[in-house]
């Protein structure tokens, strides 16, 4: 294949039928040092000739398609020289080493965060368990207490009833016990209020705060279904207790 722009003699490098070999039905371009481009590579760059006799790195370019004022035709597909091959070999081991490096980071910082997970889980279910158990404790102690306060008013209204009936009292003395025995009620159901609104204090605060355990495990993605906690139902005359929205506690009428 003739050299066009005036090629270099034999004694600088070597010949184009060295380098690229005589294929029938591709394309070589000029370069403008005065070598022959063989046909473009698959990245659609030339590696030229010239640039691989100088320097030995044939996976820099010289000239885009087309710059060297050559007619390109449609051609064969060229195979990478062995340099080439080596110069790519080294990037993609450099970037496998990278992406490796890259890979190893990530999993540590997996697993510092699944260690930290399971820390936070079992702080929080340990305080879980230990306010259970205080709460329940303290339900237990005010619901017996509301008990025998109860009691004991009904009992004291039964014997005020038959002292009443057995003794024969003036209007005005029957007033003045019946007064007192006002007041000493009202003491009493004050105080059996401010318990049973301790106790629905209480119940609210156990809910909200095991509410909230349900939430975080949700967010986690932790299944709720061997968790075995309860919310606390006191129902007091009727009445139930520890229920309502976040933050409110009905004191029971």
């Amino acid at each position: 294949m003739p050299v066009q722009g005036g090629a270099r003699s034999a004694q600088e490098g070597p010949s184009l039928s060295s380098v690229t070999g005589d294929l029938e039905g591709t394309s070589s371009r000029v370069c403008p040092r005065g070598q022959v481009c063989p046909p473009a590579s698959l990245e659609g760059l030339s590696p030229c000739v010239c640039e691989l006799v100088l320097s030995g790195d044939c996976c820099r370019p010289c000239c885009l398609p087309g710059a060297c004022g050559a007619a390109r035709v449609p051609s064969v597909p060229t195979l990478l020289s062995p340099q080439c091959t080596k110069a790519r070999l080294k990037v993609t081991e450099k970037d496998l080493k990278s992406l490796q490096w890259e890979h190893e980071v990530l999993e540590q910082r997996f697993v510092q965060v699944q260690r930290e997970r399971d820390e936070l889980y079992g702080k929080f279910t340990a305080a879980i368990l230990d306010v259970q158990q205080k709460t329940g404790l303290r339900n237990l102690v005010l619901e017996r207490k509301l008990q025998a306060l109860s009691a004991a008013v009904e009992k004291k209204e039964l014997q005020l009833n038959e002292v009443l009936a057995a003794s024969n009292l003036d209007p005005a003395a029957l007033t003045l016990v019946s007064r007192k025995l006002e007041d000493v009620l009202e003491s009493k159901n004050s105080t059996i209020k401010d318990l049973q609104y301790e106790l629905a204090r209480v119940c609210k605060a156990h809910n909200d705060l095991l509410r909230t355990y349900e939430a975080k495990l949700q967010a986690f993605g932790v299944p709720l279904d061997n968790v075995g906690f309860r919310p606390l139902e006191a129902a007091v005359m009727g009445q139930s207790l520890g229920q309502g929205p976040a933050g409110l506690v009905a004191t029971p009428t």
